[in-house]
């Protein structure tokens, strides 16, 4: 994580065991989520860097992330061509959309 102001990093965030290919932010809290090549999508709080939860179910590459404004779903995307709609409240998934190629 970068400081804007200072343009210094501030925090690394290190967990996954692949490359990381995607990132979003909560748009009106700490967490951060991070999607990656090693098929797990997962939520960090940013004051700490510290993993909050690993979302797995994903059979391929997660290639994209985004948190919905209220907070409340997260969308993943993967290279097994489905899409996961997570509740952020009981982390689990709400909806698997399949057949996204």
């Amino acid at each position: 994580l970068w400081d804007t102001t200072t343009a210094r990093p501030t925090q690394t965030l290190k967990g996954h065991t692949a490359t990381v290919y995607g990132v979003c932010f909560q748009p009106d809290g700490p967490l951060v989520a991070t999607v990656s090549f090693d098929w797990t999508c997962k939520l960090w709080d940013a004051r700490q860097a510290k993993v909050v939860k690993s979302l797995e179910g994903h059979q391929d590459d997660i290639i994209g992330v985004d948190m919905s404004p209220s907070s409340r779903l997260l969308a993943t995307g993967s290279d097994d061509g489905t899409c996961c709609i997570w509740d952020l409240r009981n982390w689990k998934p709400a909806s698997v959309l399949q057949g996204h190629l």
